[in-house]
């Protein structure tokens, strides 16, 4: 009986236990005998991990046993791969682990922390991990800007985390020495509670060449009512009636989506509004000179009362 409770908890941990969950059904020689017999197949040497013997072997199942055995939670990149979050490919298992904890695990990283407050992890897909906003912190330590940012919008985008919360994650470690994450700052100054990522990657590299050109910064997610109509254009300026679409093949491709397009063009059109649509192929001296010649059309026309 106590064989049959252990594999139903281990089909809900990806075919994993730990000596403490089998102690619980099991002897101790009831355990070295399903060893010897190939029943238990230990993972991480002397750690006291082991796997069900056929069930399937996958990433998440490495992780998540590295977990149980330093008794920590997924961080850094394998916490951005598991919340989904573009960008930060996961190479070696990475756990976070108090401070007064060593963890040797072969193929794991450990990173020890003096602080790791409760509000800071969770469980997400069944392992213990980071949660999304210090997921971000944690990524600005060891990723590139160019990355660190991506993975960001990426993850506001997903939902798996707010600009506030980790914004308040940030000054919560800031405050105790980590300078290694000070250059996540400039990226949090410059997203304010009302920015909005973009649908996609494409999107926010337009936004960032028309603001690195000196030009107003757009509005993201407009929407707008023409001909009885409410549609959402991707980012523009409100009050010169301009619009901006991201146009990708992914997006289009359809003959529904293609018709679906046309319409909506014609009705904002009718309404007033100058529409450009860029294309990934598009370089950044093509978009930004397409963006200041219709400001300078239609600013001639409707004064710049609104423009932040």
């Amino acid at each position: 009986m106590g064989w049959r409770e252990l594999s139903t908890q281990a089909a809900e941990q990806y075919g994993v236990i730990d000596l403490d969950d089998a102690l619980r059904h099991v002897t101790d020689r009831q355990v070295e005998y399903a060893i010897e017999q190939g029943r238990l197949e230990p993972l991480f040497p002397r750690s006291g991990t082991y796997r069900f013997s056929g069930a399937p072997e996958c990433w998440e199942q490495w992780l998540f046993a590295a977990c149980r055995a330093g008794r920590s939670w997924a961080s850094h990149k394998s916490a951005a791969r598991v919340w989904g979050v573009s960008h930060v490919p996961a190479q070696r298992l990475e756990v976070l682990v108090a401070d007064d904890r060593v963890v040797r695990l072969r193929g794991v990283r450990a990173h020890r922390s003096t602080r790791i407050p409760a509000h800071h992890v969770t469980e997400f897909a069944g392992i213990p991990i980071t949660t999304g906003a210090r997921t971000i912190v944690d990524l600005s330590a060891v990723c590139s800007d160019a990355t660190l940012e991506k993975a960001l919008d990426d993850a506001l985008r997903r939902g798996v985390t707010t600009i506030h919360e980790v914004r308040a994650c940030f000054d919560d470690l800031a405050g105790r020495g980590r300078r290694r994450i000070a250059h996540l700052r400039p990226l949090l100054d410059a997203r304010q509670p009302e920015y909005h990522p973009g649908a996609n990657d494409g999107e926010r590299r337009v936004v960032q060449w028309i603001t690195n050109a000196g030009l107003p910064r757009p509005v993201q997610q407009i929407w707008v009512v023409a001909e009885g109509n409410k549609y959402c254009l991707d980012f523009g300026y409100p009050w010169w009636k301009i619009g901006f679409e991201w146009d990708g093949w992914e997006d289009h491709g359809l003959r529904r989506a293609f018709s679906y397009d046309r319409n909506r063009r014609n009705d904002l059109e009718l309404a007033g509004w100058l529409l450009l649509q860029f294309t990934p192929d598009m370089g950044r001296r093509v978009v930004v000179d397409a963006v200041r010649r219709a400001i300078e059309q239609r600013s001639e026309r409707i004064p710049c009362v609104n423009a932040q």
